[in-house]
This record gives C-alpha cells, sequence and structure tokens, in this order.
C-alpha cells in the first residue's frame, strides 16, 4: 500500500514541474523554429501549417469529445471563433511576421511583456482592479524588460525605432492580452463549451 502512494507521489512531484518544462521548451522552440524558417515559408502559411499539423494529431483525443459536445459548440461558436481569431490566427500570425524582422530572443524578451499588458487590459475592461503588489510587479516587468532588450544602453534603444520587428511582436502582445481577457470572459461567464 505505501509502495503505491510512493509511486504516485513520486510521480507527481515530477509530473508538473515537467510539463511546465516541456510547455517552455515547446513555446520557446515555436519562436526559434518561426526563426528559423522565415524565409522559407510565409508567415500567415507557417501558422496555418502548425495548426493543421496540431489538428491531425490531436483529434484522435479530442475529436470524440468535440463530436458528443457539438451543440454547445454550436451554441458558443462566436466565442470559439472570437477565441481562435486572436490567440490562434492572430497572435501566432503576428509572432511569425515579427520573426521574420527580429531575433526570437527579442521576440520573447518582448513577449515577457504580455502579463502587464494582460493587467492593463482588465483594468482598463474594469474587468478587474489590480492590487498594489500586480501593478509593482508589472513595473518591474517593464523595467527588466527594457534593460534586456536594449542592453541598458541608449543606442539600442535608438535603433529600436527602425526594429519593426519588436514593434510587430508588441503587436502580438496586444493580440494575447485580449485573447486573455477574451479566455476569462469566457470562463467568468460561465460559458464551458463541454457543458451540453
Amino acid at each position: 500500500m505505501s509502495i503505491t502512494n510512493n509511486n504516485a507521489s513520486s510521480a507527481s512531484n515530477w509530473a508538473a514541474p515537467a510539463a511546465l518544462s516541456l510547455a517552455a521548451l515547446f513555446w520557446s522552440g515555436n519562436f526559434i523554429a518561426g526563426r528559423a524558417l522565415r524565409d522559407d515559408i510565409d508567415p500567415v502559411m507557417l501558422n496555418m501549417l502548425r495548426w493543421v499539423l496540431a489538428c491531425v494529431l490531436f483529434m484522435p483525443f479530442a475529436g470524440p469529445a468535440c463530436l458528443r459536445h457539438r451543440a454547445a459548440i454550436r451554441r458558443h461558436w462566436r466565442w470559439l471563433l472570437a477565441l481562435g481569431a486572436t490567440g490562434i490566427a492572430g497572435f501566432h500570425t503576428t509572432v511569425y511576421v515579427a520573426l521574420t524582422q527580429t531575433t526570437a530572443t527579442n521576440a520573447l524578451l518582448v513577449l515577457a511583456l504580455a502579463p502587464v499588458g494582460i493587467v492593463i487590459g482588465s483594468a482598463l475592461l474594469g474587468a478587474s482592479r489590480p492590487s498594489r503588489v500586480q501593478w509593482a510587479g508589472s513595473a518591474v516587468s517593464l523595467v527588466g524588460a527594457a534593460v534586456l532588450i536594449t542592453r541598458a544602453d541608449p543606442e539600442v534603444v535608438r535603433a529600436l525605432t527602425n526594429n519593426r520587428g519588436d514593434l510587430w511582436m508588441l503587436a502580438a502582445v496586444v493580440i494575447w492580452a485580449t485573447y486573455t481577457l477574451l479566455l476569462e470572459r469566457v470562463a467568468s461567464n460561465r460559458f464551458h463549451i463541454l457543458r451540453p
């Protein structure tokens, strides 16, 4: 009995860190691949191929659930369309456009501003009232990203005005914040897609 409990405890101890590590690996790997393929595949095509591949790989697992809950999916198609347009089509295509003009490192550093965008967007929409700690964390994130991107060199700041890729990444951050706020609204309104 204790061996089984120890095995379950051991598995749960490494499962979460492993999943988080894999998520970070796949997330950053996507940026590296996008940068590497910038001259070979159009950003829109690259995004489409990525999601077609994901659909093919996950359809055996998600397909039966989608069929079972097709009435709920039909009922909430507008929310799904908005989430797909921002989180899948808009964000990733914009990232791939950015990667044609900036490095993967810069793109990931600019992406570090996403939590700040979410906090600001949530405050502007009146969806939440960020605490002092959240504002302080946002300020630290902004300063940290600025130092990393510019290497604290004023010449780099001047060069950034000519780097359109970083501006595309800022647009991607806004799209991601929009997606996240939409997703939060869907959850808060109890529009659970899998609810019959």
